[in-house]
């Protein structure tokens, strides 16, 4: 029996993320979700089970990020594969926790609703 193997291109995002001073989280999300729609199919298919391949949506997201927000993307697969050293394959189940992570950790900073909290209600006063 002969088994092949077939390399798919990722397309590259329409809309990246660089996490500069002046972003805030939102255009992480519109990059995410620019993904999620350029590769609907992927993104399904890898989504049906744990344990599918995701290579390609990591690719994805590895185009869609540049400079330092690339280089922390990079820290949450490392910080993922560190704690789950038997666990390193690029899978659904690893995409999902460092999507997550780098979300909540790199984008949404812990305090990001206390500063949101904070910026609506100054902003609330200035209004009166």
């Amino acid at each position: 029996m002969e088994t092949s193997t077939c390399v798919k291109d990722c397309k590259v995002p329409l809309k990246t993320f660089a996490h500069s001073s002046d972003e805030d989280g939102e255009p992480w999300l519109e990059a995410l979700q620019m993904v999620k729609k350029e590769l609907e199919v992927e993104w399904k298919e890898a989504s049906g089970a744990k344990t599918n391949d995701a290579t390609v949506l990591f690719q994805a997201i590895d185009r869609a990020l540049l400079h330092s927000a690339n280089a922390e993307w990079m820290d949450c697969m490392s910080r993922h594969d560190k704690k789950h050293t038997n666990k390193t394959a690029k899978n659904w189940e690893k995409f999902k926790l460092c999507i997550i992570d780098f979300t909540t950790r790199v984008v949404f900073k812990p305090d990001a609703y206390d500063r949101q909290k904070s910026y609506l209600q100054d902003g609330a006063w200035q209004a009166l």
